[in-house]
């Protein structure tokens, strides 16, 4: 009778073990990671929608893509305050 928990934990742990996979596993592909110090950015004009002398880099993908991914920052000027939205 002591030996049915054993039993149970050795069965639950090659269960485990035989069904996590080898590696994490992405629809999306591996990560891309992207590191460049602030003088490597290319900043540029934001559009006309935000303030003026707002600037806009691409660190990362294509933004004019639909459906594609994309990283971006953005530099507005001092005080700006981004009202909610939906």
């Amino acid at each position: 009778m002591k030996t049915r928990p054993y039993i149970f934990l050795a069965v639950l742990f090659v269960t485990i073990v035989f069904f996590m996979p080898a590696r994490p596993t992405s629809a999306a592909g591996p990560a891309m990671k992207v590191v460049q110090s602030p003088n490597e950015i290319m900043w540029a004009p934001a559009p006309p929608s935000l303030p003026s002398g707002a600037q806009l880099a691409v660190i990362s993908g294509d933004a004019s893509k639909r459906g594609g991914t994309y990283a971006l920052r953005l530099k507005v000027p001092d005080g700006y305050v981004f009202k909610p939205h939906w």
